[in-house]
């Protein structure tokens, strides 16, 4: 048996051709079966030695830094049919055409093959329409309870996990294994033993062992598979909602996707454009048509201080998400990759909403909108019509230490008990948003007494009083009123990325010790 080694192994999608597995062209060399991609070895001082200390003459050859990329292309055949997989060292992954790589093939293998209650670190996705990328880890071997994965709203990512020693499958994929798009492992196989590994591994990614596990929450929000026709036909329907992208702002938006670290961050150039954005926006892209063909063709690059490039660019599409109906089933795109809701997901989602929307909202007198005005001058309108209420739009409370600052709430209706948060509907993003900061301000004040404490010194600040103070063992409202001058009039119209949020927030704050959800529409 060959020592143990570092596999890190991709499954490419079906009828591929050999050069559309790569970005573009590198050097190939035929090895053990297979065939070799390659880059040669870029050696050359680190970038600290030229940014910092400006190349200085006394550090020249003192420091080398080196970099290798290179992609082991492998076809088996397994059962009657030949399968073709792309096993990376070093760097070389960057060199693969992301496309045509199969999704998730890591990950379903390592939910089907690793005890429940040895997983030892999760990434997830926050399906929100404010995105948000969760890795989590835990000292010593746990089960899902052990992380704060909401099997709601989270995607399930990638995921590490144990494999003990008495099991079968441990001299195949060694004690620890992680799974995403790639299966990483330390196996004992090199080049010329590798193909069992490969098959073994084939054949664990077409089992179901995951469901049994209770990890059949992951088939709410499911990836299309990468031959399904379906695809085309999903990216058909999106290049329709994206040609009338004007009336499908709340369902079609871009920003990163993956994990980066904002602090080595300037910002974000499209294609070789010279000026620099602070954030992805969708209406700064330089395109003529929007469509996922040409979405592909503009690239999105991550500018660090020095004016140096961040990481591997993005294309558009990677950066795209979306929500669309089609043929009667809600799709979302996330990463590059559409994923299936679930109708009966869909459905326990949409009841849960449609009660919250039911509920009976407390007797306020609701100002009308008008979409000329301001939201702050429907809030100081909103504070006129309530007895005893004060206005805390932009009141933000300093707590923390630092610049940690948050704002209560839009409206407080001390009388009535009602913390009220507004927000004008235009999409997806700013429901989120919205909901987002009714549960933190909930949580910060059952929870935070020095946040309490604050609340009431800005409450008697605005109000000019000095007697204010929280009431024990009394039930708030937490009013969420969205500013509608046509959407959404009631649940069914609500974005979905948004009804999830709000269900999983409305739960949370329930829980709590002194709170009801409530939710308000007021129409143009």
């Amino acid at each position: 048996m060959a020592k143990s080694n570092k596999i890190n192994v991709y499954l490419v999608k079906n009828d591929v051709k050999s050069e559309d597995i790569f970005d573009k062209k590198y050097l190939t060399r035929q090895v053990d079966g297979g065939v070799l991609h390659y880059n040669k070895k870029d050696v050359h001082a680190p970038e600290w030695v030229h940014n910092f200390f400006n190349n200085n003459d006394a550090l020249q050859g003192l420091f080398k830094a080196a970099s290798s990329q290179a992609v082991f292309i492998k076809s088996i055949k397994i059962g009657k049919k030949l399968h073709t997989f792309a096993i990376t060292f070093g760097t070389g992954y960057h060199m693969l055409n992301r496309y045509n790589i199969v999704p998730n093939f890591g990950l379903k293998i390592v939910l089907n093959i690793i005890d429940v209650k040895n997983i030892r670190k999760v990434d997830t996705h926050n399906i929100s329409s404010v995105p948000k990328h969760k890795s989590e880890q835990i000292a010593r071997p746990g089960d899902m309870d052990e992380f704060s994965v909401n099997i709601d709203t989270d995607i399930l990512t990638s995921i590490t996990g144990k494999i003990e020693k008495s099991s079968p499958l441990h001299e195949f994929f060694g004690s620890s294994i992680t799974g995403k798009d790639t299966l990483s492992a330390n196996a004992k196989f090199d080049a010329e033993t590798v193909d069992a590994f490969l098959e073994k591994s084939y054949k664990c990614y077409n089992s179901d062992e995951y469901k049994k596990k209770g990890f059949g929450w992951i088939d709410n929000i499911a990836k299309i598979l990468p031959n399904d026709l379906l695809l085309l036909e999903l990216n058909k329907q999106l290049d329709a909602d994206l040609a009338n992208l004007k009336n499908n702002r709340d369902k079609i938006w871009i920003a990163v996707p993956e994990i980066i670290k904002w602090e080595d961050i300037e910002g974000f150039r499209y294609n070789n454009k010279k000026q620099i954005y602070d954030d992805l926006d969708i209406d700064d892209l330089p395109i003529d048509k929007y469509t996922v063909e040409n979405l592909k063709k503009i690239v999105i690059r991550t500018i660090k201080p020095d004016g140096s490039l961040y990481g591997k660019p993005w294309d558009a599409f990677q950066c795209l998400y979306a929500e669309i109906d089609f043929k009667g089933n809600k799709y979302m795109l996330i990463n590059s990759n559409w994923y299936k809701i679930e109708a009966d997901f869909v459905s326990y989602i949409d009841k849960k909403i449609t009660t919250l929307f039911n509920r009976k909202v407390p007797a306020i007198s609701w100002p009308k909108y008008d979409p000329a005005k301001s939201e702050n001058t429907y809030n100081l309108d909103l504070t006129a019509n309530i007895k005893g209420s004060v206005c805390m739009d932009a009141k933000n409370i300093i707590y923390g230490g630092g610049k940690s600052k948050e704002e209560f709430c839009d409206v407080f209706d001390i009388n009535g008990g009602n913390i009220i948060h507004v927000k004008k509907y235009s999409g997806s993003s700013v429901l989120s948003h919205l909901f987002n900061q009714g549960y933190v301000s909930a949580e910060l004040l059952l929870a935070d007494s020095k946040f309490k404490a604050k609340v009431e010194d800005k409450v008697n600040l605005l109000m000019k009083r000095k007697d204010f103070s929280f009431p024990q063992n009394v039930k708030f409202n937490v009013v969420f009123a969205i500013l509608s001058s046509k959407e959404p009039k009631n649940a069914k119209n609500l974005p979905f990325f948004s009804k999830v949020v709000l269900n999983s927030i409305a739960a949370r704050i329930d829980t709590m010790k002194g709170y009801n959800v409530f939710i308000k529409v007021i129409p143009q």
